[in-house]
């Protein structure tokens, strides 16, 4: 789960008290593929939920709905009713840059901890410390080492995207407005809006292959229309906090109070468990 909070976007586990708080909300779509599949197996549904929620546009998400609804009417009802609204593309909010409508995310950084959380709760804070500032220091050195104006997964991006506006047809309406065809499907670009009627250039902040090929027309470099979240210059904002360091606690300052002991632990019967429950389909992809 993904909410707003002042143009802030964060990761959240279904912490249900908190959804009354929130205005807008979005669903990770791998969870809800999870509970939506064990009444609906069916392979082509499979396929059909995620082109519905990864459509750009409402038109491209009612397509997907249409064909969903002629191949099982029961499937498309419960599709409608587990509120597609909070994670189906088109319908979330464009402001993050960041078109991914799962949780994935979260499970990278728990999998990223995952060989210090079976420890006590101070040793488990203290390693994540020390591997946050590892991780922190060697993004910065990273990025500053590099001549480019762009994160270097952008740049690779960019270069992809150069290639398929090459089968891009552009038509020139005036200023800095655009109607291309490409693979028999027509968009219309505005470059002085950031907009293109695909919608993945207000959903990712990448020019994509029909801004580019406009760009590309006006004699301008594709580099210049890439959002201020993926320049250099924010990368090194991002990383140039250090996580504050720590003394042995031997030589700590001492303190006149009493100590904090640590209530009793039972341990249960059972051995502990380390790993989560995973989900069949993550299982398949193993």
């Amino acid at each position: 789960m993904r909410f707003e909070s002042v143009g802030q976007f964060r990761v959240l586990k279904m912490q249900l008290g908190l959804l009354c708080l929130m205005q807008n909300i979005e669903n990770c779509a791998r969870h809800l593929y999870a509970n939506w599949k064990k009444k609906h197996v069916s392979y082509d549904l499979k396929n059909l939920l995620w082109k519905a929620a990864k459509s750009t546009t409402e038109a491209q998400f009612n397509e997907q709905m249409y064909e969903m609804k002629v191949l099982s009417q029961v499937a498309h009802d419960y599709f409608i009713k587990i509120d597609s609204d909070k994670f189906c593309r088109f319908k979330i909010s464009t402001l993050p840059k960041y078109e991914v409508i799962d949780n994935n995310m979260s499970e990278y950084f728990n999998g990223y901890i995952l060989k210090t959380r079976n420890r006590l709760l101070i040793d488990t804070l203290e390693n994540i410390r020390m591997t946050l500032m590892k991780k922190m220091t060697e993004k910065r050195e990273m990025i500053m080492k590099s001549d480019d104006t762009i994160c270097p997964k952008i740049r690779e991006k960019i270069e992809e995207n150069k290639v398929v506006s090459g089968f891009c047809i552009a038509t020139h309406a005036g200023y800095k407005k655009f109607e291309f065809k490409h693979m028999d499907n027509n968009y219309v670009v505005e470059l002085e809006q950031n907009s293109c009627s695909c919608r993945m250039w207000e959903f990712t902040g990448i020019s994509c292959p029909h801004v580019i090929s406009s760009i590309h027309w006006l004699g301008e470099d594709p580099i210049e229309y890439v959002h201020d979240y993926f320049k250099k210059s924010t990368y090194l904002r991002a990383y140039e906090h250090l996580i504050e360091l720590l003394n042995e606690e031997k030589i700590w300052a001492k303190v006149e109070a009493e100590p904090i002991v640590p209530l009793i632990v039972r341990r249960q019967t059972e051995r502990p468990k380390k790993t989560r429950n995973k989900d069949i389909s993550e299982k398949e992809n193993e």
